[in-house]
This record gives C-alpha cells, sequence and structure tokens, in this order.
C-alpha cells in the first residue's frame, strides 16, 4: 500500500552513478552523500571537516585538493 502524501526521493541515473563511483575512490577516507541535491563529503576522521558541492564533479575536485592538503600534513 503507498500513501499518496509520501514523496519518495529520487536521484538521476547519472548522480546514481557519481554517487557509486565516488564511494569506491574514496571509501575509508571520506563519507560521501547525495542528499536533496547538495553532495557531501565528510572525512572519517574527522568530523568536522565537510565539504559540500552543488555537484558530483565539483565534490570530486575539492576532495582531490581537499586530500592533497590533509595528506601533505602528515
Amino acid at each position: 500500500m503507498t500513501d499518496q502524501g509520501v514523496v519518495v526521493p529520487t536521484i538521476s541515473t547519472a548522480d546514481a552513478v557519481r554517487l557509486y563511483q565516488l564511494k569506491l575512490r574514496w571509501d575509508g577516507r571520506y563519507h560521501i552523500s547525495l542528499t536533496e541535491g547538495t553532495w557531501r563529503a565528510i572525512r572519517d576522521t574527522d568530523a568536522l571537516a565537510v565539504l559540500t558541492a552543488g555537484t558530483g564533479d565539483e565534490l570530486a575536485e575539492l576532495i582531490n585538493v581537499d586530500y592533497g592538503n590533509w595528506t601533505a600534513q602528515g
């Protein structure tokens, strides 16, 4: 039985593929999510290190820069 008042969020196939790719690449280093159009990456070691973007490609760029800076520190 389906409640007609319930909205089920959906994402495009392209976004689902990009989300899967990012999760595979960054597993164990970042928690990647897509919620209500906002792409988010949170470092597994630092919950305060949050990156947000409007697209999966933008998030990938932010993660690459952040990871480079993060690994250069230690």
